[in-house]
């Protein structure tokens, strides 16, 4: 099959003008001709091919991210290989040490919690990804899910990347995670139509030096449930202009949210949100920079 008809079989549909459709929600121009090269992972093939098709995918996506990275040349610019990991169906038991940089990581179809269906990364014990860094990359339907305590996705520095309809989830029915996202600098980051489900925390940014800010981040149209104690909560002594909070739903789902954001630094805008929360937007003692037209409980937040 041809490069447009795998994508077409991941529900990318190329569109006359050049760009694609994604969920019919991504448009992105050259897709089709990307800088670097395309990689295919699929957990059921006998064993590990060159990568370059279905038939002789890799077996794993820690292969892939390999020779990804390895074609990385950091005084070029752009450094990015533009490369894509096309990634089939199927729960995928691996911990991820290593992120592509300057990619695309691709799951076919949409994760439902069980894999049937979607890509779905979740290891038999600690996080699905941890990382010092993740920088530069996109994730579109690719779920991540802890077994235990440890965060769905844990990255020391979070810079330049976007995550699309992706799902952060610890065990099922539980709030015994730590956090779906834990980062200590998060800068420039779109995440957008994604679930945090079943943790402590959805997302956690915390301080850890001088370098550290949560800055220029979009949050858009996401929902954050079976969350106890905070939607998203930024640490103290954390620095950062223009970070924005919009359309997201916070609620507890059986459990009681304390805060649907608790933001110690008062950095986040939000607008549009609906909270079910005991402290709703600000959290105990902290407030948001702004909050235009959100609801908490039911009550316009003023």
């Amino acid at each position: 099959m041809s490069r447009e008809g795998d994508l077409i079989q991941m529900g990318i549909i190329p569109d006359l003008d050049g760009s694609i459709r994604i969920n019919d929600r991504i448009y992105a121009r050259n897709l089709l001709t990307p800088k670097g090269d395309v990689y295919y992972v699929d957990k059921l093939v006998t064993s590990s091919g060159t990568g370059k098709s279905w038939s002789r995918a890799y077996k794993t996506i820690a292969e892939a991210i390999t020779v990804v990275n390895a074609a990385i040349d950091w005084s070029a610019s752009p450094w990015a290989t533009g490369a894509i990991i096309l990634i089939a169906p199927g729960v995928y038991a691996e911990n991820l040490t290593s992120l592509p940089y300057g990619a695309i990581m691709i799951g076919a179809g949409h994760d439902m919690r069980d894999g049937q269906i979607g890509t779905k990364i979740k290891p038999a014990s600690g996080s699905p990804v941890n990382v010092g860094a993740c920088i530069n990359t996109r994730f579109i339907n690719i779920g991540f899910e802890s077994a235990d305590t440890s965060a769905a996705f844990d990255a020391d520095i979070l810079n330049n990347c976007m995550f699309q309809d992706c799902y952060f989830t610890g065990p099922a029915e539980t709030s015994t995670m730590a956090a779906c996202i834990v980062t200590k600098d998060a800068v420039m980051n779109k995440i957008i139509t994604c679930q945090f489900s079943c943790a402590d925390k959805g997302i956690d940014v915390n301080y850890a030096d001088g370098g550290d800010s949560f800055s220029h981040n979009l949050i858009k149209d996401c929902v954050f449930d079976q969350i106890d104690t905070a939607g998203i909560e930024i640490s103290t002594n954390l620095v950062g202009p223009s970070s924005k909070v919009i359309g997201c739903s916070f609620f507890g789902g059986g459990v009681t949210m304390t805060d649907a954001i608790k933001d110690n630094v008062s950095i986040i805008d939000v607008a549009w949100c609906a909270g079910e929360s005991t402290n709703g937007f600000g959290g105990s003692g902290t407030t948001c920079r702004s909050v235009n037209a959100s609801y908490n409980n039911g009550a316009l937040v003023t």
